[in-house]
């Protein structure tokens, strides 16, 4: 598909978009849930309700999308990519609000790594198609 000077796969906007997905059910959902629950002040009963779920397969629909409008070249490019904006969007937006709401350093760890290895992981599976 091309959207004025860019082009994208979409086959793989939506394979990264599962995995996406899927990834971050794992990490807040059996590997990190309870902690990061309890962090919130959340009660951790262990049901997901559809509509949060759908709302976040949308949410990874529009980051895969964005980084996939801005990625080309190789692995490497895409690596630098990823690094910049997850330092650029994803931490500088998450220390401002740890620093102002006073937020659990816990949570901040486990979303920074998340969205960290997310932006990561989305754009090796981008260089693959």
């Amino acid at each position: 598909m091309v959207i004025g000077d860019f082009s994208i796969n979409i086959f793989g906007v939506l394979v990264a978009t599962i995995i996406s997905f899927i990834f971050g059910w794992l990490w807040y959902g059996p590997l990190f849930g309870r902690i990061w629950a309890k962090e919130n002040k959340i009660n951790p009963t262990g049901e997901m309700p559809i509509d949060k779920l759908l709302y976040h397969f949308i949410t990874n629909i529009l980051l895969v999308l964005g980084i996939a409008l801005l990625f080309s070249g190789t692995l490497a490019d895409g690596i630098i990519l990823a690094l910049i904006v997850w330092a650029g969007f994803f931490l500088s937006t998450k220390l401002t609000s740890m620093i102002w709401m006073k937020q659990s350093w816990k949570v901040f760890y486990i979303d920074m790594l998340y969205n960290l290895i997310n932006l990561i992981g989305i754009v090796s599976i981008l260089s693959l198609f």
